[in-house]
């Protein structure tokens, strides 16, 4: 599916989910595109307050949960992780994230490119976030938006859809279900 809308759209995708402190990325099709700045995301450790992938998590993950990772980041001597320091901005950023229902990423970090970026979900809770990476000269983000995210949104529906899918055909079955 995301290869599939790659091989579509041009641009790379990326899933990531949560790993401690950062987004980690799980899966790209930067194989199938023609238009990567790099040759692998693969395991890159993202920043949750700058990055898309992560602000698209954190926005949507449970108050407590956002509260232990601001925590957690604030501790980080990371530069793109400079931003948990400013509690009303990291609020204000990930009020307008769930407002809009997506994210992109700050315009400081990595300015060559911008990402737009959606929660993933496993029925209500939120496991990751999946992202499109463009390079910044070629379009705004407000086109990004414009172009992209239908597509997107049909991506993490059809990923929502076919975890539940995945999800239904492991669970057991009753014992008082009729054979």
């Amino acid at each position: 599916m995301a290869d599939a809308l790659t091989r579509r759209i041009k641009w790379p995708l990326a899933v990531a989910v949560f790993d401690g402190d950062a987004m980690v990325v799980r899966y790209s099709t930067i194989p199938s595109s023609p238009l990567s700045l790099l040759h692998s995301s693969i395991n890159m450790r993202l920043s949750v307050v700058a990055r898309a992938l992560g602000r698209a998590y954190l926005a949507f993950c449970p108050a407590d949960e956002q509260a232990v990772i601001l925590a957690v980041v604030r501790q980080s001597k990371h530069p793109e992780d400079a931003a948990a320091k400013r509690p009303r901005e990291v609020a204000k950023t990930l009020a307008e994230v769930r407002r809009r229902g997506y994210a992109v990423r700050d315009p400081q970090v990595r300015p060559v490119s911008n990402t737009l970026a959606l929660p993933l979900y496993e029925g209500e809770r939120v496991i990751g976030s999946l992202g499109m990476t463009w390079f910044a000269s070629v379009m705004s983000p407000e086109k990004a938006v414009k172009q992209y995210l239908g597509d997107l949104k049909a991506a993490v529906a059809e990923i929502a859809a076919r975890l539940e899918a995945l999800n239904a055909d492991q669970r057991p079955a009753r014992a008082d279900a009729p054979r």
